[in-house]
């Protein structure tokens, strides 16, 4: 035997021995394993996409954009940015009587909601900032005076898993839109649809920005629901697939739910925690899919009842094509669009 087949069979044996220990042993009997601490519902652990309601944010504080309807567009163009994860926009089929208790509920600080299953989270949005600021810019050689537009928002969207309101995610939303019309006079008197179309491009500019926090937060959960063992590997059973939207070889994040007291008011809340990151194997169907754990004391880590949820990342040129995309816009008559 020469060199050189000595090492092609070394290393058509690794090939072997590497797809052989991938292999989930699916005729193995299932093992006895730790339970989370906070188990699904029989609904929630074959849900798999997220139930959402999304609520409006009250604005009645900025007088001057209260013709703007800002509260309708926040909650349109972040509910459409959530719903391109897989989530389900729910509020629309739920009688406004339990949305109502619900929000009223989460207003009053409140931990634990014990109303009916309506949803999986509750988005819950704070504005802290609509205003404005125009400039007047004299005519010059060739142009003509035009005024310089410019619409700020900034705002907070937190967001509750239901029934337990635990705060999972708190995402920043903050941006703004520029752009100019022609002046009639120097105090830049400026149209309700323009002032309405420069706070609309703002909110979807920064909820673009936020776009991976969102979709991320919502993305298609699935539950740990089973797990087998050999050969030192531990091979995890989730209990949704490719109809949640999981992808073979794609990764996704295990958390887990804890339960913990306020030493202060002595309140009780449950909080979400990371607890690692993993790959889907190739077997994955439409209603189950299996990840591969290696290494004991990572595996531990992990309860029958934890959840995975899939990630988002927005490619670094899509990224960059959105911010040019912006930056001419801004150098367009906002009433030529």
């Amino acid at each position: 035997m020469n060199k050189n087949s000595f090492f092609i069979i070394i290393l058509f044996s690794l090939f072997i021995t590497g797809c052989a220990s991938n292999k989930v042993p699916i005729n193995s009997g299932s093992v006895d394993w730790q339970m989370a601490d906070i188990m699904p519902t029989d609904a929630a652990s074959y849900s798999g996409k997220s139930k959402v309601i999304v609520r409006a944010p009250d604005v009645s504080q900025f007088n001057r954009i209260r013709q703007v309807d800002l509260g309708k567009i926040f909650k349109e163009t972040i509910s459409d940015k959530i719903g391109e994860s897989g989530a389900t926009i729910v509020e629309r089929n739920i009688p406004a009587k339990y949305r109502e208790e619900l929000e009223l509920h989460v207003m009053k600080g409140g931990t634990q909601y014990t109303g009916p299953e309506i949803a999986d989270y509750l988005v819950d949005i704070k504005v802290s900032q609509a205003s404005e600021k125009d400039q007047y810019v004299s005519a010059s050689s060739g142009t003509s005076a035009k005024c310089h537009i410019t619409a700020y928002i900034k705002a907070v969207a937190k967001v509750y898993k239901l029934p337990e309101l635990a705060v999972t995610s708190i995402i920043k939303i903050e941006g703004d839109r520029s752009g100019f019309t022609a002046a009639r006079s120097r105090n830049c008197q400026y149209t309700y649809d323009i002032q309405k179309e420069l706070f609309r491009t703002a909110v979807s500019r920064a909820t673009s920005d936020v776009e991976d926090e969102l979709k991320n937060a919502f993305a298609p959960i699935a539950y740990v629901s089973d797990i087998k063992i050999e050969d030192g590997n531990y091979f995890f059973k989730l209990s949704s697939g490719t109809d949640s939207g999981f992808q073979a070889n794609a990764e996704a994040a295990i958390f887990t739910l804890k339960r913990s007291t306020n030493a202060i008011s002595s309140r009780t809340q449950l909080e979400e925690y990371l607890v690692t990151e993993v790959e889907i194997s190739d077997l994955i169907s439409s209603n189950y899919a299996w990840f591969l754990i290696d290494d004991k004391d990572a595996a531990l880590q992990i309860h029958i009842g934890d959840y995975a949820k899939a990630k988002h990342k927005t490619s670094i040129w899509k990224t960059m094509l959105r911010k040019a995309g912006n930056a001419i816009q801004d150098f367009i008559p906002v009433s030529k669009q």
